[in-house]
């Protein structure tokens, strides 16, 4: 008997989790592959300001900071197979 195996694609779409280029990936992505979609979401949602996003980015870059994300709890109680992450990298900081 074979082992059925579910994949989830998991995602951080930044300043517009829903509609953003990596949202839409990750979204199209899981459709063609059948897979489970999971947001990565913030507790504290980056600001929709260019500007200030990129500010706060830097600031966590400098400090090392991962922030604090809203409960996994959901994804944590399915036997994913297969996980593919997708993200996205507006800059680069050196």
């Amino acid at each position: 008997m074979e082992t059925l195996q579910k994949t989830l694609v998991a995602y951080f779409g930044g300043q517009d989790p829903q509609n953003s280029t990596v949202a839409k990936v990750a979204k199209e992505l899981a459709e063609l592959t059948g897979a489970d979609l999971y947001s990565i979401l913030p507790v504290e949602s980056y600001s929709k300001n260019e500007q200030q996003c990129i500010e706060q980015a830097l600031k966590e870059i400098k400090e090392n900071a991962r922030p604090t994300i809203v409960g996994p709890q959901a994804v944590d109680k399915v036997d994913f197979s297969n996980r593919l992450c997708h993200s996205f990298l507006f800059f680069s900081h050196k």
